[in-house]
């Protein structure tokens, strides 16, 4: 069964992931949505969310914490639920675990082999504190052996025209991971392909005439953008061209010399996902 898994902490960031993964699930064909909520040791970082004045754990508050947690769920669920069109046939179900987060969503993934995407809300553009999910977002994204949804606080899903996959097209010798997607990023009505290089030298009209002809083999039919950007900095300079081209979905493709690539670094946790205002589909 092709699922979404939303690992939520109940912030507003979650709520807005779990919205959002159900115009996306009824969008891509996904037949089911599984909220899936951690509770290990992290009592603390959710007293202030739950409401429990408890300053310490014990089998009272533990129990009641969980109590609280389930009651929560079982809302957002509801209210997902409630979200759905009438006619539709998605599954909406919760799933819990004891184990530290990652643990936890590498067992579930072996659990549900159906899982093709982990949506993650970001509230890293509205918090100075970020919230549970939120500080463990590139963590998830470096484990995950699924696609990664990152989605804004706030950002409200529309349907999505405007594809921006930033790559460097120097390094990328083959065309095996543009075209394994082929078929999703081609399905939309715009696709740009931002090519960032760091030296004045690496652009040669040659090499942009060479890939301008394989892309749009690749992507034949379909409305088709290829850009150049020199900046030092390849993360800046694919922000920097978002500001001046508006986009609904930020692509970030598998590989070392992808923009996923970002992922080893600080860069991206004061990048990417905390600096713009759009959704972003990492790749695997």
């Amino acid at each position: 069964m092709k699922t979404i898994l939303v690992p939520v902490d109940f912030s507003n960031a979650s709520q807005g992931a779990v919205n959002y993964a159900v115009h996306w699930a009824g969008r891509y064909g996904y037949e089911q949505i599984i909220l899936f909520k951690v509770h290990y040791e992290s009592f603390m970082d959710y007293i202030s969310t739950l409401g429990i004045g408890y300053s310490f754990m014990g089998k009272e508050a533990s129990a009641n914490y969980r109590k609280a947690s389930k009651k929560l769920l079982k809302r957002l669920e509801k209210s997902a639920h409630a979200s759905l069109p009438q006619d539709s046939k998605i599954i909406i179900r919760t799933a819990t675990s004891d184990l530290p987060l990652t643990r936890a969503i590498m067992e579930i993934l072996s659990q549900q082999p159906g899982i093709e995407l982990i949506a993650l809300g970001s509230d890293h553009t509205r918090s100075s504190e970020p919230g549970f999910i939120t500080s463990s977002i590139i963590k998830i994204a470096r484990i995950s052996p699924v696609k990664v949804l990152i989605i804004p606080e706030g950002y409200l899903y529309t349907p999505i025209e405007k594809i921006l996959v930033p790559c460097d097209l120097k390094h990328m010798m083959h065309l095996s991971k543009l075209e394994k997607y082929s078929a999703m990023l081609g399905s939309h009505s715009e696709l740009t392909i931002l090519n960032i290089y760091t030296d004045t030298n690496e652009q040669q009209e040659a090499l942009i005439e060479q890939w301008k002809e394989k892309l749009e083999g690749i992507f034949k039919g379909h409305h088709l953008e290829l850009y150049h950007a020199l900046d030092k900095d390849s993360l800046h300079g694919a922000l920097a061209f978002v500001k001046s081209h508006p986009t609904d979905l930020i692509v970030a493709l598998p590989g070392t010399h992808s923009f996923l690539y970002y992922l080893a670094s600080k860069s991206l946790s004061e990048g990417i996902y905390k600096n713009t205002n759009q959704a972003v589909l990492l790749l695997k």
